[in-house]
């Protein structure tokens, strides 16, 4: 490969339908012309430090990285995003942190991407100035889904409305929650379910409350299972995500534990009687057992 990079730039959250368009006209391009490969990301969240008010998290810092690892770049840049960043005017960010310090010689973004102070430099101004520099410049459409474009709000929307098989297309990957097993109320286990609860990553988006059919991976393996997610109005108890899976008896507490969203199954109800609530766990097990896609 000969000096230099093909590279995008942006936050990434979701590495959805449409980031991954990106990263596949950054990889052509780097085929092409021999020039090394290179995506630019930031933690923490931009409007972290703008507002401190960033949107829930679509990925852990952890599974972004693995699954930026998986395309193949030559090179990944996380840059640290600071005050002092966020006030670098567009022409500062482009002139000096892509091609001075980071030796971008062929620019690839969305359609709509802001940089710089205040999202100044639009697309528009992106083009002119890179050309001004002698920077080659792409710009990448959007991916639409039944007419609708993909971005990262859409997926947060269709999650909190519980549309986790939704996400799961505009993704090209379940919504992932990751954490640490803790010790819950032990009711499951009393009525014949023996679950175990699970303490998120902070900042995760939080799904609808329901009953969710999952992947739950675990000491490296992978189970199906069955997700409580919300208040318990059978037990008047808080907030949870209680998770039983069929062919495991015993879970340790503090293991790491990864769980993927595949369909919601139902509402959260409040039953009269524990006699109705064990027949619902019952289908609820029965409909993830038969679920061909997890």
């Amino acid at each position: 490969m000969s000096k230099g990079y093909v590279a995008t730039v942006g936050s990434f959250d979701g590495i959805h339908l449409g980031h991954q368009k990106l990263f596949q006209r950054v990889l052509k391009i780097s085929n092409e012309r021999k020039l090394n490969s290179m995506i630019i990301t930031f933690k923490p969240h931009p409007r972290t430090v703008l507002n401190g008010n960033a949107p829930p998290l679509l990925l852990s810092d952890e599974y972004k990285h693995q699954r930026l690892q998986s395309y193949g770049f030559d090179r990944i840049e996380i840059l640290k995003f600071t005050r002092d960043l966020s006030e670098t005017s567009p022409k500062e960010f482009i002139y000096e942190v892509l091609l001075s310090k980071f030796q971008v010689r062929h620019l690839v973004i969305g359609f709509n991407h802001h940089l710089g102070f205040h999202r100044s430099g639009d697309v528009k101004f992106i083009e002119h100035y890179t050309s001004e520099i002698g920077m080659d410049f792409d710009i990448v459409e959007p991916v639409t889904f039944y007419h609708t474009v993909i971005s990262s709000t859409y997926i947060r929307k269709a999650l909190t409305q519980g549309k986790v098989d939704l996400a799961h297309k505009l993704m090209g990957c379940p919504y992932r929650l990751e954490g640490y097993t803790v010790k819950g109320a032990g009711r499951g286990k009393i009525l014949g379910f023996p679950t175990v609860n699970i303490q998120p990553k902070k900042n995760m988006l939080k799904v609808k409350d329901g009953v969710y059919a999952v992947k739950v991976i675990l000491n490296h393996i992978n189970h199906k299972g069955a997700a409580f997610v919300g208040d318990s109005p059978t037990f008047r108890e808080g907030y949870r995500i209680e998770i039983h899976i069929p062919d495991v008896s015993d879970i340790q507490l503090s293991k790491k534990i990864k769980i993927d969203f595949f369909l919601r199954l139902r509402d959260i109800i409040k039953f009269d009687n524990i006699s109705d609530l064990k027949k619902a766990i019952r289908s609820d097990i029965n409909k993830v057992r038969n679920l061909d896609s997890l």
